[in-house]
């Protein structure tokens, strides 16, 4: 076990307490370089304030005096731990009875030396500017104060005046240099000059937290962050150039039933002019092209589409020329919908539709075949719900180009078994009625290679059988004109006693024909 100690010069005597420590340490470190340096060691100090400062802590963000401890203890290879005072027994004692007086140390000049140079070279102000803040903080009553503890003693915190109280917190940051305070790196100023260093600090006009940033690296006040931001929200000019930040997203409601609510809006593309419908309950799209942007062409598509999907009870649009006229207002009461208008420049009211547009134009741009485009569209289900716009809209799937099972087709309504026993009921009746009325029966088949006659509006076309058609009741007829198609009712049989060879019906034979077409 080794020990040393000195008095400190009267410099180091007003060192504030926080450089006190670590000059001691990096003092003790230097002293007994020769058993710890190329060693790794542990440094204890009941000074807890310490420890980030000499461990871990930025150069730049340090007082001048510790930044150069710092970089002495440098070469060494150590760590700081935190003991308890009451715990710290032999150093505790040891520091009672200095050995030696004070005498001139190297490490004094130098730490000296290298602090007038930081307040020189590194504080934010000229030399002028720093004899300003000096004498003011020599004039301000609480700064006064605040640099006699620093290079006296702390008193404890019942004894701190409310003046004092902002600085105690911060007492271990607080140093004096060239009998100037300073915290940490930055200058402390006093009240008096407060109001003139906001005003500089927001000379450019910038934000709260570009002021913040400057305030970092040049001065600081107890609430120096605050009162930036006071000053910032106070400034008239920046104020008026102010953008309001975006408020939270109103979700519009999902509609009861499709095409209740619809949005709307016009947009060109490759020089053509479009509508578009979307839906707000399926996000299904109705596009249309225009042949001119004006009211009567908007509300004819309009109408075209309201009439395959209904009449809508809201209708959402821009402030378009289009939608605001008197003709456009006309309409919307005479098919009894309301019409609802966006902000004016807001068009994130009405974002349904104009997302749509982007999607829209989009597929088109890249599609050679626009109506499949939009067809492929409403057939893809929606990530977020697995349905598509079709079955949102129709409450069926559509049929595409993409192969898929016929089931996948079939709607999925519970009244659909319903429905199709009410239909075969009501074709049965009426095939009923019809055949009661017409006297209707079914006519023979005919053989293929049958000589025929076609019935037509001028004179029966003789024929020949070549085979029934895929249709029902319908046959493939070589004539003089080719292959006919033709059903059973528009053909007549050549009677057996007809040569076969012959094509030529007979007079009687027309005549009944021709009795019988003009019935």
């Amino acid at each position: 076990m080794a020990y040393a100690s000195r008095s400190m010069t009267p410099t180091e005597g007003r060192y504030a307490q926080i450089e006190k420590e670590a000059l001691a340490i990096t003092w003790a470190c230097g002293k007994f370089s020769d058993y710890v340096l190329g060693r790794k060691f542990t440094i204890e100090t009941d000074h807890k304030p310490l420890i980030p400062l000499l461990n871990s802590k930025n150069l730049d963000a340090l007082p001048p005096r510790i930044v150069r401890f710092r970089l002495r203890l440098a070469k060494f290879n150590y760590i700081v731990y935190h003991v308890p005072g009451k715990l710290l027994y032999t150093a505790d004692a040891l520091s009672r009875a200095p050995v030696s007086e004070s005498a001139d140390d190297p490490l004094q000049e130098e730490v000296e030396s290298f602090v007038e140079a930081i307040v020189q070279t590194s504080l934010p102000a000229t030399p002028q500017r720093l004899r300003e803040y000096r004498k003011a903080q020599e004039q301000d009553a609480v700064c006064s104060q605040v640099l006699r503890y620093c290079t006296a003693e702390w008193p404890q915190k019942k004894f701190i005046s409310p003046e004092i109280a902002p600085y105690f917190k911060f007492k271990n940051n607080l140093t004096v240099c060239d009998n100037m305070l300073l915290f940490n790196n930055r200058l402390v100023v006093p009240k008096s000059l407060q109001r003139e260093t906001l005003e500089r600090i927001h000379a450019g006009h910038q934000g709260i937290e570009r002021c913040r940033a400057r305030v970092t690296v040049s001065v600081w006040w107890p609430g120096v962050m605050h009162s930036i931001a006071q000053r910032v929200q106070n400034c008239r000019e920046c104020a008026e150039q102010a953008k309001n930040k975006r408020e939270s997203l109103i979700a519009t409601p999902l509609p009861d039933y499709p095409w209740q609510l619809v949005g709307t809006d016009l947009f060109e593309l490759d020089k053509c002019q479009y509508l578009l419908v979307v839906d707000y309950f399926s996000r299904y799209p109705e596009v249309v092209k225009l042949s001119s942007t004006t009211s009567g062409q908007v509300i004819t598509a309009l109408k075209t589409i309201f009439a395959r999907h209904g009449i809508p009870e809201t209708v959402r649009s821009d402030n378009g020329p289009q939608y605001s006229s008197r003709e456009f207002a006309v309409f919307a009461s005479s098919y009894g919908f309301n019409h609802i208008t966006s902000s004016p420049r807001y068009p994130q009211s009405n974002g349904l539709v104009e997302r749509m547009v982007q999607t829209i134009k989009a597929m088109l741009k890249k599609s050679q075949d626009p109506h499949i485009a939009v067809l492929s569209y409403r057939a893809t289900p929606h990530p977020w719900c697995g349905y598509s716009p079709a079955e949102l809209c129709m409450g069926r799937r559509i049929r595409t180009a993409v192969p898929q099972s016929n089931t996948m087709l079939i709607p999925q309504w519970s009244y659909l078994k319903e429905f199709k026993v009410k239909n075969a009921e009501f074709k049965k009746k009426q095939k009923e009625q019809f055949d009661s009325r017409h006297g209707a029966k079914e006519l023979p088949k005919i053989p293929d290679n049958s000589a025929v006659w076609i019935i037509s509006e001028d004179k029966p076309i003789p024929g020949r059988i070549v085979t029934a058609d895929e249709t029902p009741r319908s046959y493939v007829v070589e004539t003089e004109l080719g292959e006919l198609h033709r059903n059973r009712s528009q053909i007549d049989v050549v009677p057996e006693s007809e040569p076969c060879s012959s094509l030529v019906p007979r007079p009687c034979a027309f005549v009944a024909c021709s009795t019988k077409f003009a019935q």
